[in-house]
């Protein structure tokens, strides 16, 4: 199935061989430029018939899936759907038969799909009827890896509890230490106004100096803390390294990164 026809007046791919005796009209695309364009998509894209079954597919969905064309052209589209689901989907897709339009499948829904290998991957799939191959109804259908997505989403969790955590500990460190040193402060220098001795009353002066100090590098201690640790010992351009290399770590590609400059 290596070619592919235009929609007329979309200028699209079909997914759907053309007829042996089918002509290119003048001015349009040739047929294998739309071979390219429905493989160059982004997304895994499949071209099931009104039975439900695969008529064709583009590389990335075998990327995807793990599967040959071979072994998916021809097969029901359920094949990729895990087990638990499979039969629910049936009557989803003939319920859609009966109405087909373009929209989001199972919109608020955590879809997966199923991969040769028997793991799943949560995708997003987008459904688009159209009459292909001599008018029969088709859909096609663009399925969305969204795995990267689902793990900066955990990342994003975590750094949102890591923030709250924080922030209590934040909390209680300014009661339990800070306030209670505000406190004696207070005390201490009210004692000192009714000392009446010349030596107590200095020694209570270096006393209240000594806690005041203390306090002080208390603030600036929890100040430090409140930074990163890249940004505090290698300035801005090695904290942006630090979240570039985060970001590599979750979608797994490679960041360009221009910080020679920043400062």
């Amino acid at each position: 199935m290596g070619e592919h026809r235009a929609v007329p007046g979309r200028g699209r791919v079909s997914g759907l061989p053309v007829h042996p005796n089918e002509k290119t009209e003048p001015g349009v695309l040739k047929r294998r430029d739309y071979t390219a364009v429905f493989d160059a998509s982004p997304d895994a894209m499949l071209v099931v018939d009104a039975d439900g079954v695969i008529q064709d597919l583009n590389r990335q969905a075998v990327a995807m899936f793990g599967w040959s064309r071979e072994e998916l052209e021809g097969s029901e589209v359920e094949r990729l759907i895990p087990d638990a689901g499979r039969a629910r989907h049936r009557r989803h897709r003939r319920r859609y038969g009966e109405s087909p339009q373009p929209r989001p499948m199972g919109e608020g829904l955590e879809l997966e799909a199923l991969r040769k290998d028997g793991t799943t991957i949560p995708v997003e799939i987008s459904l688009s009827p159209s009459k292909l191959g001599r008018g029969r109804e088709h859909v096609i259908c663009a399925v969305r890896d969204i795995s990267a997505w689902k793990r900066m989403r955990r990342l994003s969790g975590k750094m949102i509890a890591a923030a709250e955590q924080e922030r209590k500990h934040l909390s209680r460190e300014l009661h339990d230490e800070f306030l209670q040193n505000l406190v004696a402060l207070k005390i201490r220098v009210k004692l000192l106004a009714d000392e009446r001795d010349d030596g107590e009353r200095e020694r209570a002066r270096a006393r209240i100096a000594e806690d005041i100090r203390g306090t002080i590098l208390g603030v600036k201690r929890m100040i430090r803390g409140l930074l990163p640790p890249e940004l505090d010992h290698g300035g801005l351009p090695s904290a942006l390294g630090s979240v570039f290399r985060d970001i590599e770590a979750v979608y797994s590609s490679l960041v360009s990164r221009h910080t020679s400059n920043v400062g």
